[in-house]
């Protein structure tokens, strides 16, 4: 981890390059100390950490799990899947058993399942979101496998983590991103 880019306003205004600033950098309610030096300003001020401590890029890493999970999903060729009698079919998977798999019909999507970082949530229309964790059998999903969910009666509490997630998942449609997250918002 190398640097931070903070917003040039009113806070940072008169710092220029090789300045050094002292602040506190707080990720998920957990503040750590930094020392940053201004390497270049413009619209943003770019900085790179000159003193941090060493549980800052696990903290980082931490925050910016989905991001990273999102990045790595990939849309499989719908021409490798078995036909979905309800609609077209779409389905994003990686390497680490995380998935995204919805049915759009119509133009709408009618329902949907993720499986994310043990996390699993599920909607169809017509039904309300159920929400569980991925129980782990130790052995890497194939498509003719599944992962067994222990559902839970209350739901799981991801704040903005899915709208991050699709946010990051590139090859999926701003109107597909848009209808998951209105589904996600009426339950």
């Amino acid at each position: 981890m190398k640097g931070i880019g903070l917003q040039n306003n009113e806070v940072t205004a008169g710092l220029k390059v090789g300045d050094h600033v002292k602040a506190r950098l707080t990720i998920m309610n957990k503040t750590v100390p930094v020392v940053l030096q201004v390497v270049f300003v413009a619209d943003r001020i770019g900085c790179q950490f000159q003193q941090a401590p060493s549980e800052l890029v696990s903290l980082i890493l931490e925050y910016l799990r989905f991001e990273a999970a999102a990045i790595s999903l990939s849309k499989v060729d719908s021409r490798h899947m078995k036909t979905d009698v309800t609609g077209d079919a779409n389905w994003f998977v990686d390497d680490d058993n995380n998935e995204l798999y919805f049915v759009k019909k119509d133009g709408r999507i009618v329902n949907f399942h993720l499986a994310v970082l043990g996390n699993y949530v599920e909607w169809a229309e017509g039904h309300a979101l159920r929400y569980g964790t991925v129980l782990r059998t130790g052995e890497r999903k194939t498509y003719k496998m599944s992962d067994l969910i222990n559902y839970s009666k209350e739901p799981i509490e991801m704040g903005d983590l899915l709208e991050r997630l699709f946010a990051n998942i590139s090859q999926l449609q701003a109107d597909d991103k848009k209808h998951l997250l209105n589904a996600l918002a009426k339950n």
